[in-house]
């Protein structure tokens, strides 16, 4: 390929000539990416309507919060019917993608699950109002185990600015309430074993917010004639006989088992996501070596230790994001090494692996040109220009097809790398071209 010029009593510049043969219009399986574009196509509708219902669920959850400390009881009703059914129609659209997707649960972005926090929050605070306990976990079977921790924890703040206000009207009882659920709470926190997160960040909070409520009984003791609302003696004791009652212990512990599990099997999953990473990326460079047999060793051993790990993924869908899917993208991408260097063709979606979802898939495509940029180099330096064009031809179905599709920005980035690829192949052709 190449601009011509004409010697002509006119000179017009020539389009280019193709740059994809024959060979290279059917090196890629379409379909594999057609059914992409329609997911994400799919998702950027759920999106747009999530993005409105998120943007009015959060303002009704603070007005509402708003309206029930200064006492509108009309407004923080109907903005309680409202919360109500932003939160079904949320619950319904990520019903029918589960459904859909055949999936246990659908992991939610932290944007969405920080909005979904303010409900419980909020349901957790009037709860309180009404009995003087801890809202039961059961009660949002829709939520992970997280979000309800996490909603419970910033509670905590409500209660604090809660007591302030009791305050005021010498309101004792009430306080002693606030001061409980907090105090039981914080109990029960301390069993946990929060890794370092924002639920380990919101956790550090609770005991300073048990010492500001306790201090406002304090000043109130002090500045009145109000006995000492210190606790001793049976008092205390009875105080934690009640503590069942004011927080589920047994739900508690249920909750910190469970939470426990999770946790222990994320660490077996990252684990053995090392090894399927090392030994694929292992795999590539032995290709690079032309030690094929060891490659296919490699890879066999790979493919086995994520087969291993697909129980515990179906059990926890969420530990798919993160180390399992990098590894599954790791071991795709040098299964598509494989196929091109043994069969001189792209592997299907299929072929890579049975349980790929679509970003993996376009990740494995995407790192794929960056070793066949490497394996160009060489085959530059062995002025080998007929293989050097299947590289560039390869590279270039890729990007044309994966260019049209909208991604999130993780997959954009790759995207970039794509393209930067087949710019230093296109360069490589060009100065084989000028010395053959």
């Amino acid at each position: 390929g190449g601009f011509c010029f004409c010697f002509c009593d006119k000179m017009y510049p020539q389009f280019p000539s193709p740059v994809i043969s024959p060979w290279g219009q059917n090196l890629l399986n379409s379909s594999d990416l057609d059914e992409y574009e329609k997911e994400i196509n799919r998702i950027e509708l759920v999106k747009a309507k999530e993005k409105k219902l998120k943007k009015r669920l959060l303002e009704s959850t603070n007005t509402a919060r708003h309206c029930l400390y200064n006492g509108d009881q009309d407004l923080f009703n109907q903005k309680m019917v409202e919360v109500e059914s932003i939160s079904d129609q949320i619950a319904e659209e990520y019903e029918k993608i589960r459904i859909t997707n055949n999936a246990k649960e659908i992991f939610r972005d932290e944007s969405l699950s920080a909005v979904m926090d303010n409900v419980i929050r909020l349901k957790a605070l009037i709860e309180f109002l009404k009995t003087g306990k801890l809202i039961s976990r059961t009660q949002f079977p829709f939520y992970s185990n997280e979000e309800y921790l996490s909603a419970v924890i910033v509670l905590v703040y409500d209660l604090s600015r809660y007591a302030t206000g009791c305050a005021t009207k010498r309101d004792v009882q009430s306080i002693i309430k606030a001061r409980n659920l907090v105090e039981g709470l914080l109990a029960q926190l301390l069993k946990f074993n929060f890794r370092n997160g924002h639920l380990r960040r919101k956790y550090d909070g609770v005991k300073y917010v048990l010492k500001r409520i306790e201090s406002v009984l304090h000043e109130l003791s002090s500045t009145s004639n109000i006995q000492n609302t210190k606790k001793d003696g049976e008092e205390e004791k009875n105080e934690k006989s009640e503590e069942n009652e004011i927080i589920s212990v047994k739900e508690m512990q249920q909750l910190r088992n469970e939470m426990e599990k999770y946790d222990e099997e994320r660490e077996k999953v990252i684990k053995k996501c090392r090894e399927i990473q090392k030994d694929s990326k292992n795999a590539v460079y032995e290709l690079h070596r032309h030690s094929v047999e060891s490659s296919v060793q490699l890879l066999n051993r790979a493919k086995k230790a994520i087969l291993e790990l697909l129980p515990t993924i179906i059990s926890f869908p969420s530990l798919r994001y993160g180390s399992f899917s990098d590894g599954i993208e790791e071991y795709s991408e040098a299964k598509l090494f494989h196929g091109w260097l043994t069969e001189k063709r792209i592997l299907s979606r299929m072929e890579l692996f049975e349980f790929i979802n679509n970003d993996e898939f376009y990740g494995a495509l995407s790192d794929f040109t960056g070793e066949l940029g490497r394996f160009a180099v060489e085959l530059a330096t062995q002025r080998d220009t007929a293989a050097l064009k299947q590289c560039l031809e390869t590279d270039l179905v890729i990007l044309n097809r994966l260019n049209g599709i909208s991604v999130h920005q993780k997959l954009e980035k790759k995207l970039d790398a794509i393209k930067t690829s087949t710019d230093k192949v296109e360069t490589l052709y060009y100065e084989l071209s000028l010395k053959s």
